[in-house]
């Protein structure tokens, strides 16, 4: 599947220049999408979706997929990146937290 973030959009978010990284930083791109998916309930990220992003409403043509989640994927890209290699003993990984609540307001099907 097409990813919705852009490779040029991510290398800006990053500062990278060069080409040399561009595999890795696509792997990157498609771990934020995916991770930022399954923390929404959701199936896809696309500017018309159904379910509709919130709040609640028909999806329609003039619909986009919310500012806060673009921004939250860029930022879990660049923790992907920046810690690609986990070399230090004892340390442990977690995804920003501030990545988590920006996506939090999407997320679907928790029940009532």
């Amino acid at each position: 599947t097409m990813s919705y973030t852009e490779l040029g959009l991510a290398k800006k978010h990053l500062a990278v220049y060069h080409s040399d990284d561009d595999d890795l930083i696509q792997q990157c791109i498609d771990a934020a999408e995916s991770y930022a998916l399954r923390y929404m309930g959701r199936t896809e990220i696309g500017d018309v979706i159904d379910p509709p992003w919130l709040p609640y409403s028909e999806p329609s043509s003039d619909q986009t997929v919310p500012a806060l989640v673009k921004q939250a994927i860029l930022i879990l890209i660049g923790e992907f990146y920046e810690t690609r290699q986990q070399s230090i003993i004892g340390a442990s990984f977690t995804t920003s937290p501030v990545a988590e609540n920006m996506l939090h307001f999407q997320r679907i099907g928790l029940g009532i």
